[in-house]
């Protein structure tokens, strides 16, 4: 295919795509529209294919393609590189492109598609000016190009990797906080035997969180911390079991139930916090959602059933 042929097999695929993913919307023509006109517009305006095989995707108010901007223009077509070709030769010819400009000057913003002056020569703010010049470079050999591809694809799982395992001391910190607190605020109602075996597997989490370095930590370090949370989750769960039950009885006849916010540690229906949550006669804990909650009948949040 001629270039021309490769654009329209192009934006003929995201506009398969668009009309199919559009249907999350049914019954709501508007935001379909609104939709499918934003999701093929990249496709459309702004993606050109070069003689080299090389894609040039640039900012629509600026005919210079972006780095950073170029990426995330197309990075909502990469869940459907297998099923339609045209869009991963569309890819693999941006980061051929991207990589010869990144040859030429890894500092700059932006660059031109062709070697013509054209540039943003003066700083508003500062009023300095620059010129940048961007001339021809040789072309990246496809094994080239593959290798950049699975570089890519490698530094992608090791940083998933990274924030699994901040996630995971991040909710182990979290855990030892609110049990802490949740045992200072009951402290007067628990079994001293009970409360040394909580305290315990506290120290432990404490200690394993104290030695994992937030920036390094290994895969083991990452068990560790998921065991040791489990732990403290089942000797907690029926500490805080207990004193329930202690304050059922002690209720009586009277049917008033007791109130255990404190022990929850401040989690609660409808709260995007973490927190020790009694529900259905069962205690749970709720590690904190990133987002907020979404009403008052919702919590946001993963729980888990000790």
């Amino acid at each position: 295919m001629n270039t021309q042929e490769k654009k329209e097999a192009l934006v003929q695929a995201v506009e398969e795509i668009a009309g199919k993913e559009a249907a999350y919307w049914e019954g709501n023509p508007k935001m379909q529209e609104t939709f499918q006109n934003c999701y093929v517009s990249t496709a459309k305006t702004t993606t050109k294919f070069l003689e080299s095989g090389e894609a040039y995707v640039f900012t629509g108010d600026i005919a210079a393609m972006w780095l950073r901007d170029s990426s995330a223009q197309v990075v909502h077509y990469l869940p459907y590189l297998k099923e339609y070709p045209i869009l991963k030769e569309m890819v693999k010819g941006l980061i051929a492109r991207q990589a010869k400009y990144v040859h030429i000057d890894p500092y700059a913003n932006a660059f031109n598609e062709e070697d013509n002056g054209n540039c943003w020569e003066k700083d508003l703010g500062t009023g300095k000016e620059q010129h940048i010049t961007i001339t021809a470079g040789s072309n990246m050999s496809d094994s080239d190009i593959d290798k950049a591809v699975k570089e890519a694809a490698e530094y992608e799982a090791q940083d998933k990797k990274r924030k699994e395992a901040i996630d995971t001391r991040n909710d182990a910190d979290a855990m030892v906080f609110q049990t802490e607190k949740a045992i200072e605020e009951v402290g007067d109602k628990l079994d001293a035997n009970d409360k040394t075996a909580v305290e315990a597997d506290l120290a432990a989490l404490k200690d394993l969180i104290a030695k994992a370095p937030v920036d390094n930590m290994t895969d083991e370090q990452v068990a560790e911390i998921k065991a040791a949370k489990e732990k403290l989750m089942e000797s907690a769960q029926k500490l805080f079991a207990k004193v329930y039950e202690q304050a059922q009885g002690a209720a009586g006849a009277q049917g008033a139930g007791p109130d255990m916010s404190g022990a929850a540690g401040g989690a609660s229906q409808g709260s995007s916090e973490a927190g020790w949550l009694h529900l259905g006669g069962s205690w749970y804990y709720m590690d904190a959602s990133s987002e907020a909650g979404y009403g008052d009948d919702v919590v946001d949040a993963d729980y888990k059933e000790v």
